[in-house]
């Protein structure tokens, strides 16, 4: 069986490393974390102190970084990346009101350098559980305050949508608001 390069994408709460830490235990999956090092080292700092362009760019480079991680290691693993180039587009429209326009211009050029996933899963939940997943979450003040803005929460939710309209990926959406972590495991195996 040949590996496959997995993406799990979604909402803030929605599970995404919950399930990444069961497939970490398993031999044959590499997990990586979107930004991956050395780029998770810096990332709170660009959050921070630089502009919503330089933002941008520096979150594509850190999904080519994925890419190439993927074409040097799929060979010996499934690979799972926990968000992927559909968050960074989402999330870019949706704090710096990029439009679907702006992203077809820019897509013809960028998207060379990102090795495309077999299948993404894109996990998402109803608000109230949402809410009550993240109050204790060890975020950043920033991740904490855009998933209690519920504006941002329902653009955002949007924003995915039309972002997975604009590649070639197999999708399986699950709402994860009333399942507990093996069920969505149990589902994630079924579509592997």
């Amino acid at each position: 069986m040949q590996n496959k390069f997995i993406v799990l994408e979604g909402l803030d709460g929605a599970g995404k490393t919950s399930i990444c830490q069961v497939f970490k235990t398993k031999n044959d999956f590499l997990i990586i974390k979107s930004p991956p090092p050395p780029f998770n080292g810096i990332k709170q700092k660009i959050l921070e102190n630089v502009s919503a362009n330089s933002r941008f760019l520096f979150f594509l480079a850190s999904n080519i970084e994925i890419s190439n991680i993927v074409k040097s290691k799929l060979h010996d693993y499934n690979i799972i990346s926990d968000r992927y180039i559909f968050s960074t587009l989402a999330y870019h429209m949706t704090l710096e009101n990029i439009n679907l326009k702006q992203l077809n211009d820019i897509l013809p050029l960028i998207s060379k350098f990102f090795i495309m996933p077999n299948i993404t899963f894109y996990l998402t939940l109803n608000r109230e559980e949402q809410i009550k997943r993240c109050k204790n979450k060890d975020d950043d003040l920033l991740q904490k305050k855009l998933v209690l803005n519920d504006d941002f929460q329902k653009t955002l939710r949007k924003n995915y949508q039309s972002v997975y309209d604009l590649f070639p990926t197999k999708l399986i959406t699950i709402d994860t608001s009333h399942l507990k972590l093996h069920e969505v495991i149990e589902k994630i195996l079924t579509h592997l």
